[in-house]
C-alpha cells in the first residue's frame, strides 16, 4: 500500500535559511522509505519548482513592488530561468503525485520527483 508523496520543494536543494524545513522533508521522505520498505510501504515526496498559483502571485507582486516593475515583468524574469520557459501548473504536479501513487511507480520508493522544468528555483530572486 502506496503513502501518498508528500510535496517538498526545489528549494530544498538550494542552501537558504528558508530551506530547511524542505531539505527535512526530503530527508524523512527517505528516512519513512527504509523504515517501513519491509512492510509495502513506499514514500516518496514531489519537489516542484515555481507553480503558478496564489503563493506565486504574491511573490512576484512583492517583487514587483521592490524592484518598480509589475509582477507580469517578474513572472517573465522568473520564467526565462526555467529550460521550459514557463512555469508549472497545479494540475501537472498533481499528475507527479498520481505517478508515485500508481503502480507504474511500484518500485519506487524514497525518491524524490523533481517538477522544476529544467530549472531551480532562483534563491536570489525570491521575494520570501
Amino acid at each position: 500500500m502506496p503513502v501518498a508523496p508528500f510535496i517538498a520543494s526545489v528549494a530544498a536543494f538550494n542552501a537558504s535559511p528558508d530551506s530547511a524545513s524542505y531539505a527535512a522533508v526530503v530527508a524523512y521522505t527517505r528516512s519513512l522509505a527504509y523504515a517501513h520498505g519491509a512492510d509495502g510501504i513506499r514514500a516518496n515526496a514531489v519537489a516542484p519548482g515555481w507553480v503558478r498559483t496564489p503563493m506565486s502571485a504574491y511573490e512576484m507582486r512583492l517583487l514587483a513592488e521592490q524592484n518598480g516593475t509589475t509582477a507580469e515583468v517578474e513572472f517573465q524574469s522568473v520564467e526565462r530561468q526555467i529550460a521550459l520557459g514557463r512555469m508549472v501548473a497545479p494540475a501537472e504536479i498533481a499528475a507527479c503525485c498520481l505517478f508515485l501513487v500508481s503502480d507504474d511507480a511500484s518500485f519506487v520508493t524514497g525518491a524524490v520527483l523533481v517538477a522544476d522544468g529544467g530549472g531551480r528555483s532562483p534563491t536570489q530572486n525570491r521575494a520570501v
